[in-house]
C-alpha cells in the first residue's frame, strides 16, 4: 500500500499538483550555518599537544613532525601550503598536486595499509576522519600518539578548522600574524581568514538579495557523482555545503546518507534549476528524459570533475568564488569545468 501510495504522489506532482507537497522539508528552506568545531587542540609538554574531539576521543601529537603521511588529496595539498612538502615521505596514489609530491612514496588508502605506513617509520599519519571512518580503529591501534583525525571532507567549516588545528601542529610559533610575513605559520592563519572572509562576503550578498525580495524562490540544485546508476551527493558532504554557502538547495538534501543512489523520477518532480556533475557528458538517455527538467530547458548543467570541488585543500576557497559566480548568473556554467 505504501509502494502504490509513493507512485501515486510522484504521479502528481510530475503532472504538476500540489508540487511543495511532494517536496522534502529541506528543500523548502534555506540550509543551516554547518558548525565546523568538531576538535580543539591544546599544547602539551614536551613537544606534545592533544586534540580533544567533539565525541570525546582525546588523541596525542607531536608538535613539529619532520616525518608525515598523508592519507588524503586535500590533506597533502594543505601541508604543503604550510610548507610540509619536505616533510612528507607518503602520499596517496591520487595526490598530484603541488609539483613535487609524485616523487614521494605511495601507500594505498582505499582501505588504508597500515603495514606499509609502518615501514615509512613516520612522526605523525593524518587521516580524514569521515573519508577513512572504517579504517580510524586499525590506525589508532598502530599510530598511537602519532595519529592526527581532520574533517576536510564535510564542509567549509571544518575544513577552516581543520587548516588551524594543522598549523598548530606543524608550526608551534607564538609569535602573532604579520601581514607581510610568509613564514609557514602566517601563511597558515592567513588562509583561514581567507576562508572565514569568503565566506562572510557570501553571506552578506545573500542576506542582501532575501532584503530585497524574500519570496524568490531558492535554486534548486542536483550534484550527481556517477550517471549509471545515478548516484548523487546529499547532507554532510563538502558540495553540498558549498552549494548550500551559495543560496541554493540541493534537491538530494533528504538523503539518509551523504552519498547514495538516486530515483530518476525524482528528478522530474524536484526539477532542478542546476546540475552539477563530477563524470563526463550526461548520457543521452537521461538527457532525453529529463528534458523538461528546468536545468536541461536552461542549459545550466556544467561539469565540477576538478580537483578543486572534490578534495578539501587551498583551492576550495578559489572554487567557491567560480561556483557562486556561475549560481549567480556572473560566469557561464562551463567556467565551472576550468577550476582544476
Amino acid at each position: 500500500m505504501r509502494h502504490v501510495a509513493l507512485v501515486l504522489l510522484l504521479f502528481v506532482a510530475s503532472c504538476g499538483g500540489d508540487e511543495p507537497a511532494a517536496l522534502p522539508a529541506c528543500m523548502l528552506r534555506a540550509g543551516e550555518e554547518v558548525n565546523g568545531d568538531f576538535a580543539t587542540f591544546e599544547k602539551g609538554d614536551e613537544g606534545r599537544g592533544y586534540v580533544t574531539y567533539n565525541d570525546g576521543l582525546v588523541l596525542g601529537v607531536p608538535r613539529r613532525p619532520l616525518r608525515i603521511v598523508s592519507t588524503a588529496p586535500g590533506i597533502t595539498e594543505t601541508v604543503a601550503h604550510l610548507d610540509g612538502l619536505k616533510h612528507l615521505v607518503g602520499v596517496t596514489p591520487y595526490c598530484n598536486h603541488p609539483e613535487g609530491v609524485e616523487d614521494i612514496a605511495q601507500v594505498t588508502v582505499m582501505p588504508i595499509n597500515v603495514e606499509a605506513i609502518l615501514a615509512l617509520e613516520p612522526d605523525l599519519v593524518i587521516a580524514d576522519r569521515t573519508l577513512h571512518r572504517s579504517s580510524v580503529d586499525a590506525l589508532r591501534r598502530r599510530f598511537e600518539g602519532r595519529l592526527l583525525l581532520l574533517e576536510t571532507s564535510r564542509s567549509l567549516a571544518h575544513y577552516k578548522r581543520s587548516v588551524a588545528m594543522l598549523t598548530m601542529v606543524l608550526h608551534d610559533d607564538p609569535v602573532a600574524l604579520t601581514t607581510s610575513s610568509n613564514r609557514p605559520i602566517d601563511r597558515g592563519r592567513r588562509l583561514v581568514g581567507k576562508i572565514g572572509l569568503v565566506r562572510e562576503l557570501i553571506a552578506g550578498r545573500l542576506r542582501r538579495e532575501t532584503y530585497a525580495d524574500p519570496h524568490k524562490p531558492l535554486p534548486r540544485v542536483l550534484i550527481v557523482s556517477q550517471w549509471e546508476p545515478l548516484y548523487v551527493e546529499g547532507p554532510d558532504t563538502l558540495m553540498g555545503d558549498l552549494v548550500r554557502m551559495c543560496g541554493c538547495v540541493n534537491v538530494a538534501c533528504d538523503l539518509d546518507h551523504p552519498s547514495n543512489t538516486f530515483n530518476e523520477e525524482l528528478v522530474l518532480v524536484r526539477k532542478p534549476d542546476v546540475i552539477l556533475h563530477r563524470e563526463a557528458s550526461v548520457p543521452e538517455r537521461l538527457r532525453k528524459r529529463w528534458a523538461s527538467v528546468p536545468a536541461f530547458q536552461q542549459g545550466r548543467v556544467a561539469s565540477v570533475a576538478g580537483d578543486a570541488f572534490s578534495r578539501g585543500g587551498p583551492r576550495l576557497v578559489d572554487a567557491l568564488r567560480v561556483l557562486h559566480d556561475a549560481l549567480a548568473g556572473e560566469r557561464p556554467m562551463s567556467a565551472l569545468g576550468d577550476v582544476k
